[in-house]
């Protein structure tokens, strides 16, 4: 995004910051299905939904090791 064209609320959206935020609680999301069918222990899922959340300090981290695309995928 270019920071001049565009609004505060929008530039929140595209954020890096939202985007590791949403796939968080993407994975939580998955992690508490997982552990419904057995697949995750309950314990794990739980410790995800517990733990600190999102961490700004790390973002560099993820950014520097994401694919070029910046998609996990």
């Amino acid at each position: 995004m270019i920071a001049r064209y565009t609004r505060p609320g929008m530039g929140a959206v595209w954020s890096e910051e939202n985007r590791f935020r949403k796939w968080l609680a993407v994975e939580t999301a998955a992690a508490e299905v997982l552990a419904e069918h057995g697949e995750v222990p309950t314990e794990a899922a739980r410790a995800i939904r517990q733990g600190p959340g999102f961490l700004q300090r790390w973002v560099p981290f993820w950014m520097a090791n994401l694919p070029s695309s910046g998609s996990i995928f």
